[in-house]
């Protein structure tokens, strides 16, 4: 049977199934609540309901963990389904019948990213047979050896060598029938004033591949300590590699986090090759020593505990405390393992074995202790000052702890390390919650501003993108008005740009439905989320306030970019190196938006 089933199938299945009816035969039980339904989430554990659905918008969104989407997401994250096969779930439902053999033709943004997936996959394997094979890969082979790497380690994790030449990359890919153009939408790339050239060079290759198991992305760990260049470089982000949304190693350990319903959480990807390889296999590693929201609700999906294992030096024991607040707020309960001094996993197994490291993580602390027992260690605890400092930082995470029974029981603990009193610890808590409170009630009214009063030109495209779509989602009249006058080229740095625009060329052509299924999109699960987040929180306004808004903002966003573009030339014309034709050019150009700024 095929994979693919075409649009008009889908939008048959669709029409036929509303979101709300969907959602209750899937048992999730849902009570009317205004205009949207509510329900205790079915993707996180919790005791208030902040599962919304709204009907008119066929969309949900979880305020709690995030999850949204339309009627075929949900049933793909509820069930664990690809999307053809939920697809064929609601035509079941529906008793529709989708003719064998039904095709359809993969949209531009599907087909780009497979396209890209194709590349990255190549280049991989190029990127291997370099360190396996090449004369030029002694010193990569010979770093891996003093790490205790071993070749079969090499194999077994596709590990690579990027070639010390400026257009390595590109002649293989010529060679080898691969466009320059894929490889720069790829970030293997770079284009610079004059010529293009290999982003990764002389770099050890660590592939970086997506919860399937499919390489989008590659880190590159520098091999000369004389270089005057970062030891890590990672590939930016494209159409298929998100950074904020990949877990590395995910794709390999998933199975293990759910049979042991606890993740490792180690910072480096060499940290997780060496636990995997040594047996710790339910271990994954964020991009980055920070977690990001939506790698603590993917996690989520898969295990209810963590325990992070980061280096144990200051920027380690920061790192753990940073992190736990993101992963608590995801509702995961979160412990900490202690190392000896200098080390982190991968040299800690090096030296001592992985039965060492799994008795450390068996004697992991909850996250509260261990950072008690830092506290314990860098402060003197004689000094009142410090018991507020101390109270101060433990607020923003306790107040996340939603049984009260429980949360008592850690500042209880919490006193006994640090030898403080209970009742003082509680009074200063509630004070500082309550500031905290108040804080937030301002951050919130201060956000009721689209953009906030000289921004630059990336935060506002950020709030004026959101603004716009929000609008054009809910209202065929805002959409109409910015089909007349936005300019796609203001939002190069705008996330949901190709959603915005896709909406403005709809309206264009008279062909936009506001809503869910009026989209008719590829969106990826970040964008789905951000789209349903935008869906449930329709702006209200009289259409003039509206037509009025929607104008002074136009009029805010095209002087931004014209400011931006002039700042550009302004630098460009300080380079020694021009021509004078360019010279000449960019002259004009600085004139010609001298007098659209006016």
């Amino acid at each position: 049977m095929s994979r693919f089933i075409a649009q008009e199938v889908i939008d048959q299945i669709r029409a036929a199934s509303d979101i709300v009816d969907v959602i209750q035969w899937l048992n999730v039980p849902l009570k009317k609540s205004g205009a949207s339904y509510r329900a205790l989430c079915p993707f996180h554990k919790e005791k208030t309901p902040s599962f919304h659905v709204r009907r008119e918008r066929q969309a949900y969104h979880c305020f709690g963990c995030g999850a949204a989407g339309d009627v075929f997401k949900f049933v793909m994250a509820r069930e664990g389904l690809e999307f053809p096969d939920a697809t064929r779930r609601l035509a079941e439902r529906a008793r529709i019948t989708i003719p064998e053999g039904s095709t359809a033709p993969m949209g531009p943004n599907r087909e780009q990213r497979d396209q890209l997936c194709h590349v990255h996959l190549k280049v991989g394997d190029w990127f291997h047979a370099n360190l396996m094979r090449s004369r030029q890969a002694g010193t990569a082979r010979r770093y891996l050896r003093e790490r205790g790497f071993t070749s079969a380690t090499a194999m077994e994790f596709k590990l690579g060598y990027a070639l010390p030449a400026w257009d390595a990359l590109l002649r293989w890919g010529s060679a080898h029938g691969i466009e320059s153009r894929l490889l720069e939408e790829s970030g293997l790339v770079l284009k610079g004033r004059q010529n293009v050239y290999d982003r990764f060079r002389d770099r050890l290759m660590i592939p970086i591949n997506d919860e399937n198991g499919r390489t989008v992305g590659f880190s590159g760990r520098l091999l000369s300590a004389d270089a005057k260049e970062a030891r890590y470089i990672n590939s930016p982000e494209t159409a298929i590699f998100k950074k904020g949304r990949i877990l590395f190693g995910l794709d390999r350990s998933k199975r293990d986090l759910q049979e042991n319903n606890l993740a490792v959480i180690c910072e480096g990807q060499f940290d997780w090759i060496r636990c995997f390889e040594s047996g710790i296999r339910n271990v994954i590693a964020p991009q980055g020593t920070a977690f990001t929201e939506e790698q603590a609700r993917i996690l989520n999906r898969y295990v209810e505990e963590v325990v992070l294992c980061f280096d144990s030096d200051v920027a380690g024991q920061k790192a753990t405390w940073r992190n736990a607040e993101t992963l608590i707020a995801a509702g995961l309960s979160v412990k900490a393992a202690r190392l000896p001094d200098g080390e982190d996993p991968d040299s800690f197994i090096h030296k001592s074995g992985a039965d060492a490291l799994k008795d450390r993580l068996k004697q992991a602390l909850d996250v509260f202790e261990y950072k008690a027992l830092s506290f314990a260690q860098s402060l003197n605890m004689k000094e009142s000052r410090n018991h507020q400092k101390v109270v101060l930082e433990m607020t923003p995470l306790l107040q996340l702890v939603e049984d009260e029974p429980r949360r008592q029981q850690l500042i209880q603990n919490i006193c006994d390390i640090l030898k403080m009193d209970t009742p003082a610890f509680l009074h200063e808590f509630d004070r500082q919650r309550r500031r905290l409170s108040r804080n937030s009630s301002i951050s919130t009214a201060e956000k009721t501003q689209v953009v906030p009063s000289g921004a630059g030109l990336e935060d506002q495209m950020l709030g004026f993108g959101d603004y716009f779509l929000q609008l054009a989602l809910t209202e065929k009249v805002a959409a109409q008005i910015l089909a007349n006058d936005l300019e796609e080229a203001w939002f190069g740095g705008y996330a949901l740009r190709r959603v915005l625009f896709h909406v403005v060329r709809k309206s264009r052509s008279g062909k936009w439905q506001p809503g869910w299924n009026g989209l008719d999109l590829d969106l990826d699960d970040g964008e789905s989320q951000m789209v349903a987040r935008l869906l449930m929180h329709p702006i209200r306004m009289s259409s003039r306030d509206m037509a009025i808004g929607i104008q002074d903002a136009i009029a805010r966003v095209r002087r931004a970019w014209l400011l931006e573009q002039h700042g550009e030339r302004t630098r460009l014309l300080k380079n020694t190196d021009l021509g004078e034709k360019e010279r000449i050019q960019f002259q004009t150009e600085l004139l010609d938006l001298e007098k659209q700024i006016k």
